[in-house]
């Protein structure tokens, strides 16, 4: 942990970070089933997906969720 938590230091400045964390809304085609919880805050029907990557972009999180 303390490898990666120096390499962010280098390239960005900021101390004690083990990985950054980034979200968007992927758009989905309309679901048969219970369509109305897939419907994002923006009004089209999407899935909500988080990642987390380290310091050498490699993905050590990745959620995937309906936009509630």
């Amino acid at each position: 942990m303390l490898e990666a938590s120096l390499v962010f230091y280098t390239l960005c400045g900021i101390p004690r970070v083990l990985g950054a964390v980034d979200g968007t809304l992927v758009p989905i085609i309309t679901p048969h089933d219970n369509e109305e919880v897939y419907v994002c805050r923006k009004g089209y029907h999407a899935l909500n997906i988080q990642a987390v990557v380290d310091s050498n972009m490699r993905t050590f999180n990745f959620e995937a969720h309906k936009d509630t």
